[in-house]
């Protein structure tokens, strides 16, 4: 495999699997906890970084903005289509209950603050997240895909600045990543 997002991208997709299916298998409610998506973003960042190395290392060290770009948003996409598939299927064929433990999951922990946000601001919440479908059909999950796909792009052009390094020896901060 000479191109390292497709490289890096399978590796992130099997390991967001691997992550996913162990934190659903110890309790599934831990899904829904707010750390998961800062833990999935910096494992992210670490895959786009590698990508972007590996892709200087088969370029005698250089890759200029756009190569470090395609390499590191294209690692997110591979990984992207992986998670699509997974997701679909966990919550659609392994656990189609899935979507409703997940927004009882919400329910508590916002009643948990009820002390901190006051009693009428955590009813609206509940309110809110009771009229939300929790489904995951693919048109939810697409469309939810999208949305990180914004992020994904803002977080690969930074990691594309930092990591870029040109024949003509500018680049990037430190010229050594």
């Amino acid at each position: 495999m000479d191109k390292p997002f497709l490289k890096n991208g399978i590796f992130l997709g099997v390991i967001s699997i691997i992550l996913t299916l162990g934190i659903y298998l110890v309790s599934p409610e831990s899904l829904s906890a707010m750390w998961f998506p800062f833990v999935s973003l910096a494992i992210l960042v670490v895959f786009m970084v590698k990508a972007v190395r590996d892709y200087k290392a088969q370029n005698g060290g250089y890759a200029s903005f756009g190569e470090a770009l395609i390499q590191s948003f294209g690692t997110a996409l591979v990984s992207m289509v992986i998670s699509i598939i997974f997701t679909y299927l966990l919550y659609n064929i392994i656990d189609p209950g899935l979507g409703d433990i997940m927004k009882e999951s919400m329910i508590d922990r916002f009643e948990s603050m009820e002390d901190l946000l006051g009693e009428e601001a955590v009813e609206e919440m509940i309110v809110a997240l009771e009229e939300q479908d929790f489904s995951m059909g693919l048109s939810q999950i697409i469309q939810g895909s999208l949305t990180s796909s914004i992020l994904s792009l803002i977080l690969a052009l930074i990691v594309s600045a930092i990591t870029k390094k040109n024949d003509s020896g500018i680049g990037s901060l430190d010229g050594n990543v």
